[in-house]
């Protein structure tokens, strides 16, 4: 470190460890506080008029009041200023050697006849410039305590949630079952309010069942059905055995969409004769 240099300003009206004249000011806060008393340290820092009017920042070089303001910016929640020599070197964005001068300057500055920076060894981490607690004024900030009315949190019981998820959230289960049902393409299920109404078949509804074992979704089926008519779905899948298809529902699909006409092949062509002798023996 180079020799120390005592910078020569007039001493306040009274002691520098007043926090109204001291050149900076910390400011401690309590965060989250909670019904117990427990919080968050958390601090915030302040450049007073004191810089200005003690003459300690006239008395600064331009370099030298620039690095105390930049180590002012490494504040801890705890209120500590304090940051390591590579830590300034770096937010000087200066070559080594020269982030070295400033810093050897900072420590040797003093200002009644008390160092301005403070420095810490280095072992085994590079060492630490601390700002003078002379120079620092600290204050709490007022927080509102605890509060102390709060009501205690009673628990509603177990039959109470039940009945309001109950009659909240509940439906009949019979309407339960009956959704279940439509949406898997199963038969409707059969209970004491639907016995009396039987459900009647309706070729819409066949063709949504059929497509549903053939392995479609039921809403996807409930589309093609209402888009082109329970005929048209019947006739595509009484062809499909007679078409390679390696993914029947994508081909259905496509088929039951573009209304593709009836398949041409050897079986195809043998079971239409059979279908024809079979009906002209019937009619003889």
């Amino acid at each position: 470190m180079s020799s120390s240099q005592d910078i020569q300003t007039p001493p306040p009206a009274s002691a520098a460890s007043s926090a109204q004249e001291t050149p900076f000011r910390v400011l401690l806060h309590r965060r989250d506080i909670a019904p117990d008393g427990s919080f968050r340290p958390a601090a915030s820092f302040a450049v007073t008029s004191a810089l200005r009017t003690s003459g300690l920042w006239a008395d600064l070089a331009p370099e030298d009041g620039w690095a105390l303001i930049l180590l002012s910016t490494f504040l801890s929640p705890n209120g500590d200023v304090r940051a390591t020599s590579d830590q300034m070197g770096h937010a000087l964005a200066v070559p080594a050697r020269e982030a070295r001068r400033r810093l050897d300057r900072l420590a040797a500055l003093r200002w009644h006849g008390l160092p301005v920076v403070m420095t810490l060894p280095k072992d085994p981490a590079p060492e630490t410039l601390v700002l003078s607690p002379p120079l620092l004024g600290y204050e709490e900030d007022p927080s509102p305590p605890p509060p102390d009315n709060t009501l205690p949190f009673v628990p509603a019981g177990r039959d109470a949630v039940i009945a309001n998820s109950r009659e909240r959230y509940a439906r009949p289960k019979d309407d339960v079952e009956r959704a279940i049902a439509r949406e898997n393409g199963w038969e409707p299920v059969r209970t004491e309010a639907s016995v009396q109404e039987p459900e009647v078949s309706t070729p819409s509804r066949d063709a949504v069942r059929r497509l549903v074992s053939l392995g479609f979704e039921k809403a996807r089926a409930d589309d093609l059905v209402a888009r082109f008519g329970g005929e048209r779905v019947h006739r595509q899948a009484d062809w499909l055995p007679y078409r390679n298809v390696r993914d029947p529902v994508r081909f259905l699909t496509a088929a039951i969409a573009g209304d593709y006409e009836a398949p041409r092949g050897p079986r195809a062509i043998r079971d239409r004769g059979e279908a024809r002798t079979n009906t002209g023996k019937a009619d003889s």
